[in-house]
């Protein structure tokens, strides 16, 4: 198994971030999906997310929302897009006071055949991404 921590300080207000984090079933604040289709909702709840170009659909599905400790649970099924096997992710948000918050996102796969040190790269990346998108949609007035 493989783990990837990505985490960093936003300069976006908690309640904002958070509002976004916590619908899953809506990535409008992140740049890139064609669109994305929810099926269901709460805990069990899927988003398929299409990628412009590509037939192929990445699958998420949350598998628990905590409003106490602000952090949501999913995983994510493997397919030609996901490369990896058994990916589990937390991310957690904490309010920092002052209009800023913290996120981090801790996550565990195995590489599916690929370098781990490549497996864990490759997330890094993602995630560092996503956390710019997240933090710039949160700062938005």
């Amino acid at each position: 198994m493989v783990e990837c921590i990505a985490e960093r300080d936003l300069d976006a207000p908690f309640g904002k971030v958070w509002a976004l984090l916590r619908n899953f079933g809506d990535l409008s604040w992140y740049e890139g999906p064609e669109r994305v289709e929810v099926l269901g909702e709460g805990p069990g709840q899927m988003r398929r997310i299409h990628i412009p170009g590509l037939e192929a659909t990445v699958e998420e599905v949350l598998t628990s929302i905590d409003d106490e400790g602000y952090s949501i649970r999913y995983h994510v099924k493997k397919g030609d897009l996901v490369p990896f096997d058994d990916y589990h992710a937390t991310a957690t948000i904490t309010d920092l006071g002052d209009g800023k918050s913290h996120a981090r996102w801790h996550a565990t796969y195995g590489p599916g055949g690929m370098p781990e040190e490549d497996a864990v790269s490759l997330m890094q990346g993602n995630y560092t991404t996503m956390l710019d998108m997240l933090e710039r949609a949160a700062a938005r007035p």
